[in-house]
């Protein structure tokens, strides 16, 4: 079966998807982070597409809208911790991959498959990484994997700067 941009998007939660594909349900399934080192490594599925160029790859923190009105000096430390434990991540990359992965209950070879493509850097929200995100919404509504379009730049909080 082929691709077509005229037919939606459909979720499955992954658990689900991971079976309809090692069933033969789907043919290929797109997913994210330990989703992906899962099927490869446990399955031998292979990555055929990395969204990359199709969706931002960006991760955000969030926080609720008392936390930001009332507990700014909090996230703000929290955000330097964030950024220092991520840095350090970067560089200890196995034993992090060890104890996060018995964290989340994930087999070793698969944390560390996760962990390898873990290179980003931890920055405050700037108006690049603001219009990157509403590509993704712009895609996301076009496609009907969201109801509506959503105004990025509206739910964002881009004060936090947390430099060291």
């Amino acid at each position: 079966m082929g691709i077509s941009s005229r037919l939606p998007f459909v979720f499955i939660p992954p658990v689900s998807a991971k079976l309809a594909l090692q069933s033969g349900a789907v043919d290929a399934w797109a997913t994210w982070g330990p989703y992906i080192s899962d099927a490869k490594i446990a399955d031998g599925a292979r990555e055929i597409v990395n969204g990359g160029k199709l969706m931002s790859g960006l991760s955000y923190v969030v926080a609720t809208e008392a936390a930001l009105r009332n507990r700014r000096d909090d996230l703000t430390a929290y955000l330097r911790r964030f950024r220092a434990a991520h840095r350090w991540m970067l560089t200890h990359q196995d034993a992090y991959a060890e104890v996060w992965g018995r964290d989340v209950g994930l087999p070793l070879p698969v944390a560390r498959d996760v962990v390898r493509g873990l290179v980003g850097t931890v920055v405050p929200l700037t108006p690049d990484i603001i219009a990157k995100q509403q590509q993704v919404s712009d895609f996301m509504a076009e496609t009907r994997m969201v109801p509506r379009r959503l105004d990025t730049a509206g739910i964002v909080d881009s004060s936090f700067t947390f430099q060291p």
